[in-house]
């Protein structure tokens, strides 16, 4: 069973009435929970062991797409591997889209449903995005026909509403709607604030233990009987 040092970490939706919460152990594991606001029920998602930075994590407005930017250690931490992915929440697993292992310089951020900025265009494999769902912003040159500079990568215009212009161009922060003052997450519990002041407890999110959890949109090829099965505590538990 997991230690009870547990943090979490709330992104919303803006479009819905569902959350994603990312939770994170002692033992920097972390796991991903699809919440469901209207009715405070869970779907427990995959477990990953690696450092995730919360603060660059970002949701799309629809709730479909979640990205989260991942260090990971090798040779005992003297090199760290950092990339971002953009998976379908509760799960860690990279879109078929997104699945090679750039390092866009460790962050990014979603510009709506269909649109993202990642922090090193340079690194942006042009041909894996092409006709995808999913596109890129870049910043470029101003012209006549793109007077912000923000062109997919096709070089046309990016399609983006005033809001965002203004965050990316003059750093004017979006009205902030999320209701994260609704709620508490001291001690690894979920608790909703009620008007009085008191707290109400929604789930308390200690004693879960590790489960392989396969993605459903996951096109690799099924590991074979002969392999090991990989815990992520291996190497950790001595």
């Amino acid at each position: 069973m997991l230690k009870p040092d547990l943090r979490l970490h709330l992104f919303f939706t803006t479009e819905n009435e569902t959350a994603v919460i990312l939770i994170r152990t002692a033992r920097q594991l972390y796991r991903l929970v699809l919440w469901h606001r209207d009715t405070d029920t869970f779907q427990d998602g995959q477990w990953l062991k690696a450092e995730v930075y919360a603060d660059s994590c970002s949701l799309t407005p629809d709730g479909r797409h979640f990205m989260f930017s991942v260090n990971t250690h090798w040779a005992r931490g003297k090199y760290r591997d950092g990339y971002t992915v953009i998976s379908h929440p509760p799960y860690f697993t990279a879109l078929p889209v997104s699945n090679a292992r750039y390092c866009w310089t460790s962050w990014g951020r979603f510009l709506g449903n269909a649109l993202f900025e990642v922090g090193n265009r340079h690194h942006l494999n042009k041909p894996l995005w092409a006709g995808q769902e999913m596109q890129p912003v870049t910043r470029g040159e101003v012209t006549k026909d793109c007077r912000t500079g923000l062109r997919l990568l096709n070089g046309q215009p990016a399609p983006l509403t005033k809001a965002v212009r203004d965050t990316l161009l003059d750093g004017t922060a979006p009205p902030d709607t999320k209701p994260l003052d609704r709620y508490d997450t001291m001690n690894g519990c979920l608790h909703r604030r009620n008007a009085d002041g008191s707290l109400t407890l929604i789930r308390d999110f200690h004693g879960m233990e590790f489960e392989p959890i396969v993605a459903p949109y996951d096109v690799r090829p099924a590991a074979s009987a002969d392999e090991t099965a990989w815990h992520p505590l291996d190497g950790d538990l001595k």
